[in-house]
């Protein structure tokens, strides 16, 4: 669902005013990944740039949201395309590339500039990604291509090459929780909030208006307790289930690679986080930095590619086994704990 805003949120004005500059003095590449993780709102700032790039008459770097072409870009502007997964589907599939080429080949409305929006570019299929290279390794003329994706170690390397890279800046904790304050009307627990570590705003709503961030805090307060076998096998496979085997995957993967580093630099970590939890389980073992390290390295991988495999690779496969799986191998880990 597209957020309709004129302006980039808080945390994306430094990106805007680099784009704005580039814009100004005619430097602009005729395409971009923006890159970033998700939930910090890529895809609303490519699109909020294209509605500027169309606009008949921007007012202050920013789309003056009531001219025919912004009125147009809000339902169908002849010179926009959006490419994203069909209802249903996982990738974006050479047909609908080829009906971008297509696009690019006729003449603009009012012969202005033509842009194409991809939305979660990873999920391209090699037939799409070799379609599109062509388009951009000779690319038609007043064109622009937006690539918005969240895993940039699934884009094929030579697509990479074609475009320029456009990180997304990610907010403090504090921004981030000053926005959603700002743009919640649910109640939030707030000891709960004061635990989240998350700094990624539009996930954090999500989960707040969805009642997920009550589950995620449940599956990861009894997945702790699991490390130090103090929770059955059982009863944190249920709580995944509850919270969804994506999400559930997901803030697996996110608190894991956040404590290994706060563990192994000896930052601080945000008081009774997850993060936080799993630091004190680390400092009560009595194994070497280096083996609890490698045990933690070891997990971790398994959790990314059962996150990839849940959330970007395939369709047909047993989610609820993956997340099983990888529960059970949870429980087998050996952290040197007193009993």
């Amino acid at each position: 669902m597209i957020t309709e805003q004129l302006i980039p949120y808080p945390w994306q004005e430094k990106n805007w005013s680099d784009l704005m500059l580039q814009a100004e003095q005619n430097r602009l590449s005729h395409a971009y990944i923006v890159s970033g993780p998700s939930g910090i709102g890529k895809f609303d700032f490519a699109h909020n740039f294209s509605k500027y790039l169309l606009c008949s008459s921007p007012i202050n770097d920013l789309p003056c949201g009531e001219c025919s072409d912004c009125i147009l870009h809000n339902n169908a502007h002849p010179n926009l395309r959006i490419l994203k997964p069909e209802s249903g589907g996982s990738e974006i599939k050479v047909d609908q590339v080829r009906s971008l080429i297509e696009f690019f080949s006729m003449t603009g409305h009012s012969n202005r500039l033509k842009i194409c929006l991809i939305n979660d570019a990873h999920r391209l299929n090699i037939n799409a990604t070799n379609a599109l290279l062509k388009t951009l390794e000779e690319p038609a003329g007043s064109s622009l291509i937006l690539l918005c994706s969240s895993q940039l170690g699934l884009l094929s390397p030579t697509l990479k090459s074609r475009c320029q890279k456009f990180p997304i800046d990610i907010p403090s904790r504090e921004v981030s929780l000053s926005w959603l304050k700002a743009n919640i009307k649910k109640r939030v627990d707030p000891d709960i909030l004061s635990r989240v570590s998350e700094t990624c705003p539009l996930r954090l709503k999500e989960l707040i208006e969805t009642d997920c961030l009550v589950k995620q805090d449940a599956f990861l307060t009894n997945f702790l307790n699991l490390l130090k076998g103090h929770a059955q096998v059982k009863d944190v496979i249920n709580d995944a289930m509850s919270l969804g085997e994506d999400h559930a995957s997901y803030c697996l993967k996110q608190v894991l690679s956040r404590g290994v580093v706060l563990f192994l630099s000896n930052q601080e970590s945000i008081p009774n986080s997850a993060e936080d939890n799993l630091i004190k389980i680390l400092n009560e073992s009595s194994l070497t930095e280096r083996t609890l390290a490698l045990t933690l390295f070891q997990y971790y991988d398994q959790v990314n590619e059962a996150y990839e495999e849940i959330a970007f690779r395939y369709n047909n496969l047993n989610k609820q086994l993956i997340i099983e799986s990888l529960i059970w191998r949870a429980s087998q880990l050996n952290f040197g704990l007193a009993p």
